[in-house]
């Protein structure tokens, strides 16, 4: 009869990346125009976003989208006269 020898190995994940890995990292960004769709280095699908939304992406794209002029990452308020034209009682006849 063959010898045979039987190894079981137990495999947990532990949430961090292998050492040749690439780890990508994402920041939070407020959207300040329209961004159409577009695919990351991480193969994933964004947007399209438009003005106001909230969005998690790679920091690599959040930072281009920031000196682009299309992110911040504070969240912008209105000008005066962006709230008065979004204000129905204090628009022009």
């Amino acid at each position: 009869m063959p010898n045979a020898l039987l190894i079981l190995v137990y495999i947990r994940h532990t949430g961090r990346a292998l050492s040749n890995e690439t780890t990508i990292e994402y920041i939070r960004v407020w959207i300040t125009g329209n961004v159409p769709e577009f695919i990351d280095a991480d193969g994933a699908t964004y947007g399209p976003y438009k003005s106001g939304d909230y969005v998690k992406l790679p920091k690599e794209d959040a930072e281009r989208l920031v000196s682009e002029g299309l992110a911040s990452y504070i969240k912008q308020e209105p000008s005066l006269s962006e709230s008065a034209r979004l204000c129905p009682r204090y628009q022009r006849a």
